[in-house]
């Protein structure tokens, strides 16, 4: 899915992706929190993109009631 994105330091308008992020993709050491080890089942993880670098992930779980 393609987003509108303003970068609040350069005062522009960009664009960015927002897709399922692969475990293969999660950053692991540049970040400190170990986004491979919340790769688990039943879950989703989202990736925000721009210019071919990850900004943010979410995590979603659906949860049965």
């Amino acid at each position: 899915m393609r987003v509108n994105l303003f970068d609040n330091s350069r005062g522009v308008n960009i664009v960015g992706t927002i897709s399922k992020a692969l475990k293969k993709e999660l950053p692991n050491s540049a970040w400190k929190f170990d986004w491979r080890s919340m790769h688990v089942k039943n879950s989703k993880i989202f990736k925000l993109v721009y210019e071919n670098q990850i900004q943010g992930l979410l995590k979603m779980i659906q949860v049965d009631e």
